[in-house]
């Protein structure tokens, strides 16, 4: 999930910022043994390596939400404090473009199309895999059902086109 802002540059023109959220974590994030939560940094290797060397070490494990349900997914967000900051505070907040990823639009996903119908997002662009055309209905209908009036726009997730889109 991205979401785009405009921040005021010294020169006086607009500068582009894109936010990043994982409302169902990430590979790169991670919990300790205390259950300290973090995001894997690669130090001069690339970032996949260093996932794999964190969690092979025993010292990490993924902070990656992969229960079933909508319920199960809702109750282990809750169990995290940035999974359960982005979705109590993040997703409420969101406004204007939002780029989604990876989402099957589906009912697991019902939880965060709730929360996210407490947003004022105007325009959702969605990464739809190989030009799947009943997941782009499927989603265009979800997103409608739970948003309401939204412009929503797909674009292929193997390109770049997240960025003009968003």
């Amino acid at each position: 999930m991205t979401t785009g802002h405009a921040l005021g540059s010294p020169s006086g023109g607009a500068l582009t910022n894109t936010l990043v959220f994982y409302p169902h974590g990430s590979l790169a994030l991670c919990r300790d043994i205390l259950d300290l939560e973090s995001k894997i940094q690669s130090q001069g290797a690339g970032l996949l390596e260093a996932i794999l060397d964190a969690w092979s070490s025993g010292s990490h494990i993924p902070l990656f939400v992969s229960e079933g349900t909508s319920e199960q997914k809702l109750s282990a967000i809750q169990n995290s404090y940035y999974l359960s900051t982005v979705y109590r505070e993040v997703i409420p907040t969101l406004a204007g473009n939002l780029t989604i990823f990876g989402w099957g639009m589906g009912e697991q996903e019902a939880h965060l199309l709730q929360r996210l119908s407490q947003a004022n997002v105007t325009r959702i662009s969605c990464s739809v895999y190989a030009g799947n055309q009943q997941f782009c209905e499927d989603a265009y209908r979800a997103l409608r059902d739970d948003l309401g009036e939204i412009e929503v726009v797909f674009f292929d997730s193997a390109t770049a086109g997240w960025a003009v889109n968003a």
